[in-house]
């Protein structure tokens, strides 16, 4: 279907013909709705856009009856707020689907849409790539990129095959396997919603003709199939192999090689913090946190150590290397966030606790004079100071709906920075013994106690783990080994005193029980 004239065109990727079809409709939503199964995916690529979409087509749908999703929109109620944009789009038979919701979340309700008939829609990106197995009768596509590029070949085909698979094709419970193995892919263009520059024909001919042949790009510098085509890659490479050589000493031959002489290179290297030149900054970083234990003893506040972690590792960034978003970490008001957030985790607030804070912060940013203007990542829409990108909000004006769904997005986001980008340096200073034993584990787990931190090696949510200690822990054994295992009846007795469906969700999904 083109934009503007709502034209509707089959492709023959046989042929590699387009082929003219009687149908028209009056926009994307429409035709969404007419031409919908069962189940049907809708993919888009920006996590702002999806919701977006996901909001403009739940506003074109009737609520839906359904006992499944009353309660999971019960779960969310409680954990996040009632203003969460999920919620209202679940109660129209909608879900979206990103990398910002909660992990555990998008399990649940990845469950919620295999179970629930009444859940038809779900609105995604490329996480649903990722090795998502899902009952899915439709695929419709309003924006073909993946990231700043187009989607590959591969990639498209991919995501083809999450519709009708063989499971769902051959199942008892469907009609016709022959009706279910041709698959019908809807490539849409949307006002708003899709580039004004892209070529729907041209892009779809790229990736389903059968004439054309796959051919993936190799990034890794590493893989005999990257060429070495530039003075930037050759850099690549060679960083790459001198840092895979102090790893693992002797893999590399017939190159020469720098070898790092203290132990924070090494912790540098094995936690690959590859935004500092290691083999110039080490001696400097590892003199400056000798010093750091020498004034203030072993780190055991938030405050203390994001400072250090600024002192003795951003401020050794290599200017000449990529890019980094932890560059904001020199601004005092983004350190003292990031110490405010650790310090809420530390004192274990619940999710709806630290979105009430953070709408209290950002309200505060405003009343005392400070600033406007919030950093929300992709979830921006104007820039500010000397920022490039939209990546930030005028916070006063938004509502307090819109406020409410940034704090949720921007929560998960701001974990994921700190789990994956701020704690390699925590490991780093945990490494030379400059962390607090008990002070690393509250950071790293939420928790010092060790069996616990066992039940959340083995996956289980610290709230799960400590729910289990407090109500069931007669359903807890611990070995001479120390090994936890905990008894498969748990989920009977969770469901018995009527315990959260989320958590007997997560606990079935652990221990494998029905």
């Amino acid at each position: 279907m083109k934009k503007k004239d709502g034209k509707f065109k089959l492709y023959d990727h046989f042929l590699n013909e387009w082929l003219d079809l009687d149908k028209r409709y009056d926009d994307c939503f429409e035709l969404i709705r007419k031409e919908s199964l069962s189940k049907n995916i809708i993919y888009g690529n920006k996590k702002k856009s999806i919701e977006a979409f996901a909001l403009a087509l739940a506003a074109t749908l009737p609520v839906v009856n359904c006992p499944l999703i009353n309660r999971a929109c019960d779960e969310l109620e409680e954990i996040f707020d009632s203003r969460y944009r999920l919620i209202s789009c679940l109660r129209k038979g909608v879900m979206y689907h990103h990398g910002s919701i909660p992990d555990t979340i998008r399990l649940y309700l990845e469950n919620l849409f295999s179970k629930s008939r009444k859940l038809r829609y779900i609105v995604c990106n490329s996480t649903l790539l990722e090795g998502v197995n899902l009952p899915i009768e439709r695929l419709f596509i309003f924006d073909y990129t993946k990231g700043t590029s187009n989607l590959t070949s591969s990639q498209f085909k991919n995501l083809v095959g999450r519709v009708n698979r063989f499971s769902e094709v051959f199942s008892s419970e469907v009609g016709s396997a022959l009706k279910k193995l041709e698959s019908s892919i809807y490539l849409i263009g949307v006002d708003n919603f899709t580039n004004k520059r892209a070529n729907l024909q041209k892009f779809y001919k790229k990736v389903a003709h059968v004439m054309q042949a796959d051919r993936d790009s190799v990034s890794n510098v590493l893989l005999e199939a990257t060429d070495i085509i530039d003075e930037k890659t050759s850099e690549r490479f060679k960083d790459a192999v001198e840092r895979l050589e102090n790893l693992h000493p002797g893999v590399v031959k017939g190159q020469e090689c720098k070898y790092v002489t203290t132990e924070v290179g090494k912790l540098l290297i094995a936690n690959s913090v590859n935004e500092i030149d290691v083999f110039k900054e080490e001696e400097q970083i590892d003199q400056k946190i000798k010093v750091w234990i020498e004034l203030n003893g072993a780190i055991d506040g938030a405050d203390l150590l994001m400072q250090t972690i600024k002192e003795c590792f951003i401020d050794h960034f290599d200017e000449n290397r990529e890019y980094s978003d932890l560059i904001r970490l020199n601004r005092p008001a983004a350190l003292s966030f990031y110490a405010m957030m650790l310090d809420w985790k530390l004192k274990q607030y619940s999710t709806k606790e630290i979105i009430r804070l953070t709408l209290r912060y950002w309200r505060k940013l405003v009343e005392d004079g400070r600033s406007d203007y919030v950093f929300v990542g992709k979830w921006g829409d104007t820039k500010y100071g000397d920022s490039h990108y939209d990546h930030w909000v005028r916070i006063s004006t938004k509502d307090e709906a819109e406020r409410v769904n940034l704090a949720i997005v921007r929560l998960k986001e701001e974990d994921d920075f700190f789990d994956h980008k701020i704690f390699r340096f925590v490991e780093v200073l945990n490494g030379v013994g400059a962390v607090d034993a008990d002070f690393y584990k509250l950071i790293k787990y939420g928790t010092a106690d060790d069996i616990t931190i066992k039940l959340i090696r083995d996956g289980f949510s610290r709230g799960l783990a400590d729910l289990i200690l407090a109500k069931y822990p007669e359903m807890v054994q611990v070995a001479e080994n120390g090994e936890v295992e905990i008894n498969p009846q748990l989920v009977k007795l969770m469901i018995a005193k009527q315990e959260s469906d989320l958590l007997v969700f997560e606990a079935r999904m652990n221990l494998k029980s029905a």
